[in-house]
């Protein structure tokens, strides 16, 4: 194990979790508050397989610790972009990247919506949006 997967401290309202990990399971389901919630499964990229559990208004990515989805991807910017909730609906807006953001292979120049199944693209980074039951 590389010092690069070991575990990070845990950012307040996003966590890199393993849904299918029971303990985990057992906790997200006794601290719901909600039956289904946002989940951001990296799925191509060096970050592949990370998933992260979105629970706060705004949820940032980028290289920085500061994130709350924090990636490896030396093409991503070190703040990247920027995902609001509002209600039940997603907002990303890109911060000014170098390498742009796209969703569903089109690059967004302004807050542009996203549901369930759209993929974002940062970088080398694919990142698969799911409403998931928790």
């Amino acid at each position: 194990m590389s010092p690069m997967d070991a575990l990070s401290p845990v950012k307040p309202g996003i966590h890199d979790v393993d849904l299918n990990d029971e303990p985990t399971r057992k906790i997200i389901k006794r601290e719901r508050s909600q039956e289904k919630g946002w989940v951001f499964t990296v799925i191509s990229g060096i970050d592949k397989a990370r998933q992260f559990l979105g629970t706060t208004a705004e949820i940032r990515i980028g290289r920085q610790p500061e994130n709350h989805i924090q990636l490896r991807d030396p093409k991503v910017s070190r703040f990247h972009a920027r995902i609001l909730k509002y209600g039940s609906n997603l907002d990303i807006e890109d911060l000014g990247s170098t390498n742009g953001t796209y969703v569903n292979n089109n690059l967004i120049r302004k807050p542009h919506p996203i549901a369930a199944g759209d993929r974002i693209s940062l970088g080398d980074t694919v990142i698969q949006v799911e409403l998931k039951r928790l």
